[in-house]
């Protein structure tokens, strides 16, 4: 119904003039929008409900929606800030440092009282590590 039209927000917004299309809360709006619009979609065609539960759950999601576009917009306005001012770069230059001393060159690297851990892993290899270590 409503909610796999939700996809069309970025394509209306990217339509407007450059002053509103360019604009920080619209696009994370637009985002947001686009990144539910297929599990809304999904909903529709799995959740066996009558149309007017479905347009009785319309405020609710346009309400959820924009909570969501809000949170995305301050984090990208936060993170861009930060980024830019380069206040964290030299913290950032040490973890990279710290963590090449001790053999870790990307993401999903850790280290668990001195036993390395590389790759995207299973909880389990975790609690493993993490019990070894305390029978200690």
């Amino acid at each position: 119904m409503f909610y796999s039209l939700f996809w069309t927000i970025p394509i209306i917004a990217r339509l407007l003039p450059a002053k509103y299309s360019l604009s920080v809360p619209l696009r994370s709006l637009g985002a947001t929008f686009t990144a539910h619009a297929v599990g809304g979609a999904l909903w529709i065609w799995t959740v066996p409900m009558t149309p007017e539960m479905y347009v009785a759950l319309l405020p609710i999601t346009a309400f959820e929606r924009l909570m969501f576009a809000t949170g995305i917009g301050i984090s990208y306005v936060g993170f861009n800030d930060c980024l830019d001012s380069g206040k964290m770069a030299d913290e950032i230059k040490k973890d990279i440092s710290d963590g090449a001393s001790i053999g870790i060159t990307g993401t999903h690297g850790f280290i668990i009282n001195g036993q390395k851990i590389v790759g995207a892993q299973p909880f389990e290899n975790f609690k493993q590590a993490i019990d070894a270590e305390l029978a200690k």
